[in-house]
């Protein structure tokens, strides 16, 4: 306990001297370091021709190393004016929604939309309008519930011919998947559960 609290006692002692001119240390270690930049090496083949052009055109290297005035002065001269201005770029602190709302089936685990634009549907209304056609499809035809929901008609005929709920059809048959590697047998006419065997 007492080598803790003296080691700690220490550490914060030293940390303010530790800590003096820190800013200019750091310049001076970074300024040690400092490497003039090269240019990166040029491919060999390419080191050969030019060498061999300076070679035999000396005036090519003194043309490449002499400055030309009149190209300082356009540079020099040279002015650019903004004629519109940068845009700001501004960050919107919205909130987050806080709604802490029970879903009302949590089968489903969606949210129903409050507002829902005419020609769309929800998924709920989706279930809705099947179950109603496989119910009595004479009575819920595509032009009634186009209608209804202020749906297309085109898409709604393709909605009821192509889509229907998913059916869980009872058989009354024994069920053995033994043979498949399970480990448990069904009968419906004496129980609800699959019974471990």
């Amino acid at each position: 306990m007492g080598g803790n609290f003296s080691r700690t006692v220490v550490r914060k002692a030293v940390r303010p001297i530790k800590n003096i001119n820190i800013d200019e240390r750091a310049q001076k270690a970074v300024a040690k370091h400092k490497v003039k930049p090269v240019a990166a090496p040029l491919h060999p083949t390419t080191k050969d021709i030019i060498e061999r052009q300076v070679a035999e055109h000396p005036e090519i290297k003194e043309e490449m190393e002499k400055q030309d005035p009149s190209l300082i002065d356009r540079v020099n001269t040279l002015h650019v004016d903004m004629v519109e201005k940068m845009p700001q770029i501004r960050s919107v602190q919205r909130p987050l929604p806080q709604s802490r709302e029970h879903i009302e089936d949590p089968l489903l685990a969606l949210e129903e939309p409050r507002k829902i634009p005419k020609g769309k549907i929800s998924f709920r209304q989706f279930g809705t309008i099947l179950d109603k056609h496989s119910g009595e499809p004479k009575l819920h035809q595509a032009e009634v519930v186009a209608k209804e929901y202020e749906l297309d008609l085109q898409d709604t005929i393709n909605l009821l011919k192509y889509f229907e709920k998913i059916k869980l059809e009872d058989l009354g048959e024994v069920v053995d998947v033994k043979e498949f590697g399970a480990k448990w047998t069904y009968d419906p006419n004496k129980e609800k559960k699959p019974k471990l065997t």
